[in-house]
């Protein structure tokens, strides 16, 4: 669905939000910065999910101004962005070599008391392109504060934690059935 197509529907606030996750899916940044503008005229206050939803297809695209810009319109509209907006800026930020403007984001992220701390997505991110870019200082200090994070960061367990992987022999088969009780 194009703007002009858009244009002639009467949406509410959810369809709205639909058309954004489609647009982020899809990497239409244009599509997703217009239907953001125009979910406002309408009368609908864009939430975080809105906001992120148009944030990412902008990064997906390397648009780091708009995606910057997105960032600043939705805290000054008195939004808490979350780890989606912050992970979406630092990928725009990283795609356009702006390394620079993507440490003080992660700066900030890694400040004590931040709301929204560094997730692994964060870090991982910016060493991909610092791998892509040759860019070996920049991912000397991602590691290095990598290390520093506090609580240090973890990959979630690949097993249930109730699986005890160490257990000999084969494990007892329940009948589903059982699951039931």
């Amino acid at each position: 669905m194009r703007e002009a197509e858009l244009a002639h529907l009467d949406l509410d606030g959810d369809s709205y939000k639909h058309v954004l996750r489609a647009c982020d899916l899809l990497g239409d940044w244009e599509l997703a910065t217009s239907t953001l503008e125009r979910a406002s005229d309408a009368g609908y206050a864009p939430d975080v999910l809105s906001y992120a939803n148009a944030m990412s297809a902008c990064a997906r695209n390397g648009k780091h101004h708009l995606t910057l810009r997105l960032l600043a319109e939705m805290r000054n509209s008195g939004l808490q962005p979350n780890s989606f907006c912050f992970n979406s800026a630092l990928l725009a930020c990283a795609k356009a070599d702006r390394m620079g403007q993507a440490m003080g984001i992660l700066s900030e992220m890694e400040a004590p008391g931040s709301a929204v701390p560094p997730t692994t997505h964060s870090y991982s991110a910016l060493l991909r392109s610092c791998a892509i870019n040759g860019d070996g200082r920049h991912a000397l200090q991602l590691i290095d504060r990598l290390k520093e994070s506090d609580p240090p960061l973890t990959h979630p367990p690949l097993t249930p934690p109730n699986v005890d992987l160490a257990a000999p022999g084969p494990r007892p088969r329940r009948h589903p059935e059982e699951f039931l009780k």
